[in-house]
């Protein structure tokens, strides 16, 4: 990183001549059981999960705290700036359910009511099982994952009805889990774009900057999927594991799962709109009983739209979110107006967010604030040398395992790659989800093969080289 750049916004309460003391004690998601829990500088963890640029704005007590934005926006070098917009991928899905709560209150939609009347013949014969609205907003409705693959700036975006195609190259819809059970889906978000646009007559990206961003005066963010070419430098360019997107980014069908492009200022301006109305003190946007619904519970962690704290202490709620080459999580805790967003152009970015947002939990005393850390093992290269090579899970599908920088990785064919850190004897994992990966050795000592171990896959892979 050739520089790095600081923006400090007179808009905020509190103005920082350096960095706010939080962003130079962060908190990574391991710890290691021998040593006391080490403490990392923002530009370290930058340069470690190789994230170009980072943006943060915080709030407290209902009112803009500070803001701090380091790094670049794009290949040429230049600075991001405050205003510089972001890709904030399934941090979509909290407005999309603000867009239909306004729908809602407006006699437009009913959150039980059953949705297949309301859609089109192509999208209706997918429903199989009757679904509610409020179960697409809360991923219980049965649907998929599909959507999040997007296509290059610069090329066609796909119809949101070509994803009922079973001749589909970007995933097809299909209504395959049962209805009532957790199922994390931008499916069932592509169906609720649909019935949006059907019972609004316009595209999303409008009813969403006529709902949301009009009326709370977000004029950085919009569902509008730009072409590189067409817009000004006022956007970050993906990157991904050092590499830049020659593309500048990916574009989304699926705006309302994975399409918004906004600042952190902006985002903040939203959560506190939702804190007013929460506690009652402002209800001309949304009514104090109608927001309510984010932070109540249709599953211990899952409100509607929102994700929630299942700790009935905490009563907080977030989102991440994970593009090509973008990643960023806020905070929000609704009753109090407390929280933060962090938004990144890089890769493996939501893990560098999530240690930025520990650390101001504990600068700032977030209430039971989850830290989720897992208890590492140190390794040294001598030990993980031996496992690198190429595993074979099946005829079509390998991963490979390698070390950069004294950390061991894994990576999938055609997926990312993840660093692995040691657990248990012979066993490793990644921090982004839950899986085990438990290698073999022969009686001679040479690895074998590995053992994945989770709750949507295990079997073995033979190392072949």
């Amino acid at each position: 990183m050739r520089y790095l750049f600081l923006v400090l916004t007179l808009c905020c309460s509190n103005v920082w001549a350096n960095s706010p003391e939080a962003l130079s004690k962060l908190i990574a998601s391991y710890k290691y059981s021998s040593d006391p829990e080490l403490r990392y500088s923002l530009e370290e963890r930058m340069q470690y999960w190789q994230i170009p640029s980072v943006s943060v704005s915080t709030f407290k007590q209902g009112k803009p705290d500070w803001q701090y934005v380091v790094g670049e926006r794009n290949k040429a070098g230049q600075a991001t700036t405050a205003d510089t917009r972001y890709q904030v991928a399934s941090m979509s899905k909290p407005v999309t359910a603000l867009v239909v709560l306004r729908a809602v209150e407006q006699g437009l939609l009913d959150l039980n009511a059953e949705v297949k009347p309301m859609l089109a013949p192509e999208f209706a014969q997918l429903v199989e099982s009757s679904v509610s609205l409020r179960q697409l907003l809360s991923h219980q409705a049965g649907f998929n994952h599909v959507g999040y693959v997007g296509v290059e700036s610069g090329q066609s975006l796909p119809s949101l009805a070509s994803f009922t195609k079973s001749s589909s190259q970007y995933g097809v819809l299909k209504q395959e889990f049962t209805v009532g059970e957790f199922r994390y889906s931008n499916g069932g978000y592509i169906v609720i774009q649909h019935l949006l646009e059907q019972v609004y007559n316009k595209p999303f990206a409008e009813i969403a900057e006529q709902e949301v961003f009009k009326p709370l005066g977000m004029t950085h963010s919009s569902f509008v999927q730009p072409d590189k070419a067409d817009v000004s430098d006022v956007y970050a360019h993906a990157h991904k594991f050092g590499e830049w997107e020659q593309a500048g980014w990916h574009k989304y069908a699926a705006r309302c799962a994975a399409g918004l492009w906004t600042t952190p200022n902006d985002f903040m301006t939203m959560l506190l709109a939702i804190h007013r109305a929460y506690i009652g003190e402002d209800e001309t946007w949304l009514k104090q009983q109608t927001i309510a619904a984010i932070n109540f519970p249709s599953s211990p962690f899952m409100g509607l739209g929102f994700f929630r704290s299942d700790d009935v202490r905490a009563n907080y709620v977030f989102h991440g979110g994970v593009n090509h080459g973008f990643e960023s999580h806020f905070v929000l805790y609704p009753k109090l107006g407390t929280g933060a967003v962090v938004m990144t152009n890089g890769q493996k970015g939501d893990q560098l967010a999530l240690e930025i947002l520990r650390s101001i939990s504990v600068q700032e005393g977030w209430n039971h604030y989850a830290l989720n850390q897992t208890e590492v093992l140190k390794v040294d290269l001598q030990e993980i040398e031996p496992l690198v090579g190429r595993y074979q899970f099946d005829p079509n599908f390998y991963a490979d395992v390698f070390i950069r920088d004294g950390q061991l990785y894994l990576q999938g064919y055609q997926q990312d790659a993840y660093a692995l850190y040691k657990v248990g004897e012979k066993q490793f994992r990644p921090l982004e989800f839950q899986s085990n990966f438990r290698f073999e050795f022969t009686k001679q000592g040479k690895v074998k093969g590995l053992i994945q171990e989770s709750n949507f896959f295990t079997g073995p892979a033979k190392k072949i080289h």
